[in-house]
C-alpha cells in the first residue's frame, strides 16, 4: 500500500475539506427543491406513495447530504492537522531549549486535552490553527514553549516543543523544568496529574509565574474553584468569560504582586458569524471568527502582554 507524503497528505486533505464545504454552501444557497427534484426517483420503491412521501424522502436527502459532506469536510481538516504534525522535525529538547538562551516557557496540560484539542482548529486571518499553536506563537515571545508529550505519539501534537519521558521520570523532570521556567503555563482540568502539576507550581516557584487557562463554562469553574480551595487554600476569583470564545478557553487567571489571583475573560464574542456555515464549522470541529476583536492572539495581547512583562 502506498504511504502518502506530508505534501500528498495536506493536498488530499485540502481537496476533502474544500469539496465538503462547497457542496454544503451549495445547498444552503440553492432553492428549497433542490431534493424534491430527486426524491420522486426514490420514492417509486417504496410501496406507499404520495405528496407526504415524497416531501419525507426530500428531507431525508437533505439531512443524508449534509452528514456526508460534513463528514467529509471534517475528514479533510483531520488529515491536514495530520500533514503538519508529519512535518514536524526530530529535536534534541534539552539543545532546543539551550540553543535558544532564554528561561523556556512551561506548558501542562492533561494529556487528553492532547485528544480534545487536535479535534478543533481555528480559521482565521493567518489560516487554519490548533488552539496550542496559536497559544506557542503567543508565548514564543518570552521563552521557549515546551511541554511533556504523551508516550506512544507517533508524531509530535501541534505546538509546543515536546519531549518524551519514562513515566518513571516524568515528574522529576517537569520538576526541573518547574524551576527553569520563567512562566509555568496550566490547562485547568480535574485529573489527578494536572492537581500534582499545580501543587509543585505553588510549592517550587513564585505565584507570579503561574498562568492557569480556565476552559470551563460558569458551572464547571464554580466546581473548579471549589477544589482549589480545598485542596490548596486558595480563594480563586468569580467567573467572568464568555459561553463561546473562539477557542476553548473562557478566561485566564494569573497572580498579580500581591498574589492575588486575577480572573480575565475572552472578548468580542458576540460577532461570531451566524449563518450556516457558522453551524457547520462548529460541528466539523473548527471554529470561524472574521474580526480582528475575536482573534485569540490578539485577546491574549491585550489580556497578558503588560501581566507578563511585570512578571519577568
Amino acid at each position: 500500500m502506498k504511504k502518502f507524503n506530508s505534501e500528498e497528505m495536506e493536498l488530499i486533505g485540502t481537496v476533502l475539506m474544500v469539496s465538503g464545504i462547497v457542496a454544503i454552501v451549495y445547498v444552503a444557497v440553492t432553492d428549497d427543491n433542490y431534493f424534491i427534484r430527486f426524491a420522486p426517483y426514490f420514492v417509486q420503491f417504496l410501496t406507499i406513495s404520495n405528496d407526504n412521501t415524497v416531501v419525507v424522502v426530500a428531507y431525508i436527502l437533505y439531512y443524508l447530504h449534509m452528514a456526508l459532506c460534513i463528514f467529509i469536510s471534517y475528514c479533510g481538516i483531520r488529515i491536514r492537522q495530520y500533514s503538519k504534525r508529519m512535518e514536524i522535525p526530530e529535536i534534541d529538547f534539552d539543545e532546543y531549549i539551550a540553543a535558544d538562551g532564554r528561561p523556556p516557557v512551561l506548558y501542562l496540560r492533561s494529556f487528553r486535552d492532547d485528544k480534545l484539542l487536535a479535534n478543533t482548529v481555528i480559521f482565521n486571518i493567518r489560516g487554519m490553527n490548533s488552539e496550542e499553536e496559536i497559544l506557542t506563537t503567543y508565548f514564543n515571545k518570552y521563552g521557549p514553549f515546551v511541554a511533556i508529550g504523551q508516550p506512544g505519539d507517533r508524531f509530535p501534537q501541534l505546538g509546543a516543543v515536546r519531549t518524551y519521558l519514562d513515566h518513571g521520570e516524568w515528574q522529576s523532570y517537569v520538576l526541573s523544568l518547574m524551576e527553569s521556567a520563567s512562566l509555568i503555563i496550566l490547562r485547568a482540568g480535574f485529573s489527578e496529574g494536572f492537581w500534582w502539576e499545580l501543587e509543585q507550581a505553588i510549592k517550587q516557584s513564585n505565584l507570579k509565574k503561574i498562568i492557569i487557562i480556565i476552559p470551563f463554562r460558569r458551572s464547571k469553574y464554580n466546581k473548579f474553584i471549589k477544589a482549589v480551595r480545598e485542596k490548596f487554600d486558595i480563594g480563586l476569583p468569580e467567573f467572568s468569560g464568555k459561553k463561546t470564545t473562539e477557542s476553548e478557553m473562557r478566561g485566564i487567571v494569573y497572580f498579580n504582586n500581591d498574589d492575588v489571583p486575577v480572573f480575565v475573560g475572552l472578548k468580542g464574542t458576540h460577532y461570531i458569524i451566524k449563518s450556516t456555515l457558522r453551524i457547520t464549522f462548529n460541528i466539523i470541529g473548527a471554529r470561524y471568527f472574521f474580526k480582528k476583536r475575536n482573534d485569540m492572539e490578539l485577546n491574549l495581547q491585550k489580556l497578558l502582554d503588560d501581566v507578563i512583562l511585570a512578571k519577568l
